[in-house]
């Protein structure tokens, strides 16, 4: 929720605006269209929390695109070709996104224009990137979490909580991410 909206992403790439005081439809936004000859083609379903920040609200949808909205009335500020099932984050002046090969993009809020694309992490399946102070932090499939440098997508640090898949999105917890993988550990990382 952010300020009187509720956003919600729904199958076929749709996001909606709701207005948390009275339940009524603020606006209505196109992530994705579905194409494609046969259904699974055309699976273009918001899979992903949207993030918002006061001025826009950006949503990804796997098979899809990357679309970032006006808040105040839903028109399209931006798309970008992009396809995720993990998930993006967003602060005051980027869209930050792991797409389906692996790689982390940073798209400029304002514009979409690609800002820095990190493809180091490809065949390690990294998950949602989280912002945490200066860095964008992604676990991967081995249990290692990666820390990016927000302005230049730089490989700052990597450390291993186990040997288990990290699955789970990384929470914020003040200036440590909070880390739990599949086989039950759960880690602070300090990452200031």
């Amino acid at each position: 929720m952010e300020g009187n909206f509720i956003i919600a992403g729904y199958p076929g790439g749709k996001l909606v605006a709701v207005n948390g005081a009275n339940g009524s439809l603020a606006w209505e936004g196109t992530v994705a269209v579905p194409r494609g000859a046969t259904e699974l083609e055309r699976v273009a379903d918001i899979t992903s929390l949207p993030v918002m920040t006061s001025r826009a609200t950006c949503a990804v949808a796997f098979q899809g695109r990357v679309a970032c909205f006006d808040m105040s009335n839903g028109s399209t500020l931006w798309t970008r070709d992009l396809s995720s099932s993990k998930g993006l984050d967003i602060d005051d002046r980027n869209v930050f996104v792991t797409d389906e090969k692996g790689a982390v993009h940073a798209l400029d809020l304002s514009s979409g224009a690609s800002v820095w694309k990190q493809d180091q992490l490809a065949g390690r399946n990294p998950g949602r990137p989280r912002i945490v102070g200066e860095y964008v932090v992604v676990g991967d499939v081995e249990g290692y979490v990666h820390l990016l440098r927000k302005d230049d997508g730089s490989l700052a640090g990597r450390h291993r909580v186990d040997s288990s898949p990290i699955l789970a999105d990384p929470q914020k917890a003040g200036g440590d991410v909070v880390i739990q993988t599949r086989n039950g550990s759960i880690q602070a990382v300090g990452v200031q």
